[in-house]
């Protein structure tokens, strides 16, 4: 995934104004959150991890595809609104698709948002919480 803070740097390398650049980076959290929305409607259809595989398939085909030719601010747009909402998904579904994955673990141990390492800032809190609140 192409991290959002790199779209004005990289539309500033084309030309593009700060404010087109600025833009971008709204239009980028903007298509995250209908992302979200949109992939968990349709995990519910599907299920998290068919979403979880659909939104990564989508990013990566708009990394491979659209980054490229992404050179001015029309195919700078399609690959924002692209990447963006394939970005969302896995922000909105991450609890559900690790219990689905961890297949004979403790649901409630996983379920519980002290689990959650991303949470924390450095590996050395992240084993010892795990160790005395997860496992």
């Amino acid at each position: 995934m192409v991290p959002p803070f790199f779209l004005p740097l990289y539309g500033a390398e084309f030309g593009l104004s700060t404010l087109s650049s600025a833009a971008l980076v709204s239009g980028f959290n903007l298509a995250s959150g209908l992302g979200r929305v949109l992939f968990g409607q349709l995990a519910d259809y599907i299920g998290p991890v068919n979403a979880l595989i659909l939104a990564m398939s989508s990013n990566g085909i708009a990394l491979l595809v659209l980054w490229p030719v992404s050179m001015s601010l029309a195919p700078l747009i399609i690959f924002v609104i692209v990447s963006g909402i394939s970005a969302g998904e896995p922000v909105q579904t991450e609890d559900v698709e690790t219990i689905q994955i961890q297949d004979g673990v403790d649901e409630q141990a996983h379920s519980s948002p002290l689990c959650r390492p991303s949470l924390l800032p450095s590996p050395i809190p992240q084993s010892w919480l795990l160790d005395m609140v997860c496992l």
